[in-house]
């Protein structure tokens, strides 16, 4: 057994660490950097992006589970090139 409060404080913790990470990542790709920077760094950007994205769905079924609600979708704006 676990204590459901505890594991709903490092949820919420994480996934605000998380939405921080994709917010630093789109404003990221959104400016000079995507233009600049090496292919292969942008690349990792937008891999390390779509991880983060999809890892705030993870934590959102988790703590959806804990709550007893339906998971929400993240949102997250689409990077351009």
């Amino acid at each position: 057994m676990f204590d459901v409060a505890k594991e709903k404080a490092r949820l919420k913790s994480e996934t605000e660490k998380t939405r921080a990470d994709v917010a630093r990542q789109e404003q990221l790709l959104a400016s000079e950097f995507s233009k600049r920077a090496p292919k292969d760094v942008v690349e990792k950007t937008r891999e390390q992006l779509a991880a983060n994205i999809e890892r705030l769905g993870k934590l959102d079924a988790q703590a959806a589970s804990l709550e007893g609600r339906k998971p929400t979708k993240p949102k997250a704006k689409k990077a351009t090139a």
